[in-house]
């Protein structure tokens, strides 16, 4: 019978791609050897070739007479790697000097920095390797990532350490020590068996996790007994080979149900593995808020702020490139089905930005905030003309929806600082600055629409945009998101009322209070805490002046609502009343 066959790395990326991080890296010399960095066979001969040239007194020599040498003296041929390097550089630093000068002018390689962007991207958090050189740690440094990640390379340190389950970013276990500590396990001998607790850990996370092998040979006994002993019922092993496997790989693959890849570069095989996750990541329908929300927590959590910055760019243009490509297709004169059906769809596919919003305000991260309201003058923007017409309809509507969702989040979080900020954001409009309070969010065709219903409603805008919410449009709550919108709404009132640089903002909440107060304001009225928060970080003022001003502020609303359709409610009146 015929079997349908994929391309084994589409497993692989599928399961990488949900950021659960399943999955561990086990990278051995074929790793560093993509950057022109020798393997540790490379540095022992070199040593030996030291010994030999003074003790046979001989200025050339070849690799095979240094090893018959080695063969025939039984003291040698006995000692260690590690005892090998200290009879040529018995100190320390003379050893830590030796190691190094085969590292100078040597930079990571395009498999080191494929690594560290699967750390940073949040799609694996432990590497275990048998490599001893640092470019895993400076690939990982290059990403921002300098102060996330831990190294352990000896039994104490793996003794010592937290458990690995409390790792939260990245840790590196160096199974054959670090030449940055002048300690590497190479002669067979040495790598019969592996430290005790390193031993311990290693053997748990690969019983634990999926595991992605790297230039790999498997010709160390000690981490080969650890492989063939490893729990594979849970997740699958993936081993990337160049050329050769050899029968003890290749047993142990069969017995696990492991697969076997070659690419000819470890390079080759992540980078078409990153590329297959970014395929997943941008068109998969089956990716949940959690899913979404889970992978940003991840890049804030790592702390990155190149990352982070890039991440939020990345989201942005490409949000704002499916505006401009549907503001383009709607036409000149769309009629207003048309236009609610887009707003519709940019609606949903405004998800990924709203979950970032939302994560950043969780994680208090303010210099990243800066950076993601950038968003809305770019929508602002895609209309040229400045009015409530034709397919601007569309951009004004979609970003009066964006900027009270996203505001109500920053209410949620009491991230007061970051309304303000919001507020302050300005942008040029014909010959002045309007700031965004007063930006164009006019959309005829909701007039219209209303117009076709059976229950006419006074605010359109509002009542269509709680309709959204009410249809789980949005990747919040619906209940919670019905009433932190009609806050932020009132919200905006109030500083447009008490700030005068600011055209006052129509609110259209009012329709919808039911005969209370929104939280807010009855917080400001009886938590002191609260009040002088906002007081403080949105009006630059003090608790008391902000409660005396609340009643000119229903002074205002009892003037201006009187020229209101309707009976609105003024949710002002109860928090005034003693």
């Amino acid at each position: 019978m015929n079997l349908f066959k994929i391309n084994p790395i589409i497993p692989l990326a599928i399961n990488l791609a949900d950021r659960r991080r399943r999955f561990i890296l086990f990278c051995g010399a074929g790793v560093s050897k993509d950057a022109g960095i020798p393997s540790s066979q490379d540095i022992r001969f070199d040593t030996l070739g030291k010994i030999y040239q003074q003790e046979q007194k001989k200025g050339k020599f070849s690799k095979k007479e240094v090893e018959e040498w080695c063969l025939q003296n039984k003291t040698l041929k006995s000692m260690t790697y590690s005892d090998i390097l200290d009879l040529a550089y018995p100190g320390m630093e003379q050893k830590r000097l030796y190691l190094n000068s085969f590292f100078e002018g040597k930079q990571p390689g395009e498999t080191h920095k494929a690594i560290a962007k699967m750390i940073s991207t949040g799609l694996i958090r432990f590497i275990i390797t048998t490599n001893f050189d640092n470019f895993i740690e400076k690939a990982l440094d290059s990403e921002g990532l300098g102060d996330k990640y831990s190294v352990i390379s000896t039994n104490d340190q793996a003794k010592n350490s937290d458990t690995w389950d409390k790792i939260e970013v990245c840790r590196i276990y160096k199974i054959h020590g670090d030449k940055d500590q002048g300690i590497i396990r190479n002669s067979p001998k040495e790598l019969e068996k592996l430290d005790k607790y390193i031993e311990k850990d290693f053997q748990e996370l690969i019983n634990r996790h999926g595991v992605i092998v790297l230039g790999y040979a498997g010709e160390d006994e000690g981490a080969m007994r650890c492989f063939k002993k490893r729990e594979y019922h849970r997740y699958s092993i993936y081993w990337q080979y160049c050329e050769n496997v050899n029968a003890k790989v290749k047993n142990m693959i069969l017995n696990q149900d492991g697969v076997l890849i070659q690419r000819h570069k470890a390079s080759e095989f992540l980078n078409e593995l990153l590329e297959r996750i970014e395929i997943i990541y941008r068109t998969s329908e089956t990716e949940t808020t959690e899913t979404i929300k889970k992978g940003y927590e991840q890049i804030l959590i790592r702390g990155n702020p190149l990352e982070i910055k890039a991440r939020i760019e990345e989201e942005r243009s490409h949000y704002v490139e499916k505006i401009r490509s549907a503001y383009e297709s709607v036409g000149q004169n769309p009629d207003g089905k048309h236009i609610w059906d887009v707003h519709i769809e940019l609606i949903e596919k405004a998800s990924r930005n709203i979950i970032l919003g939302d994560q950043l305000l969780r994680f208090e991260t303010s210099r990243d905030w800066e950076e993601f309201i950038k968003i809305f003058e770019e929508i602002h923007s895609i209309d040229k003309d400045q009015n409530g017409y034709g397919r601007n309809e569309l951009i004004n509507y979609l970003f009066f929806s964006l900027f009270l969702v996203v505001g109500s989040r920053a209410l949620k979080y009491e991230r007061f600082a970051e309304i303000k900020r919001l507020f302050s954001i300005r942008k040029l409009y014909r010959d002045r600055m309007d700031y965004i309070l007063d930006w164009n969010i006019q959309a005829s065709y909701l007039k219209q629409k209303n117009q076709n219903e059976p229950q006419r409603f006074y605010v359109p805008q509002m009542h269509y945009l709680l309709g959204l919410a009410d249809a789980n449009k949005f990747p919040i709550d619906k209940d919670e998101l019905r009433k932190l919108i009609l806050e932020f709404d009132l919200l905006c009132f109030i500083y447009t009322t008490k700030n005068l640089k600011v055209s006052r903002w129509r609110p259209g909440c009012v329709y919808y209070f039911k005969h209370e107060s929104p939280q807010f304001l009855q917080k400001i009225k009886i938590d002191d805490e609260y009040c002088e928060k906002i007081a403080g970080h949105l009006f630059n003022e003090t608790k008391d002046v902000l409660r005396t001003s609340l009643t000119k502020v229903n002074d205002m609303y009892e003037s201006f609502s009187s020229q209101m359709e309707g009976w609105p409610e003024n949710p002002f009146k109860a928090i005034l009343t003693d």
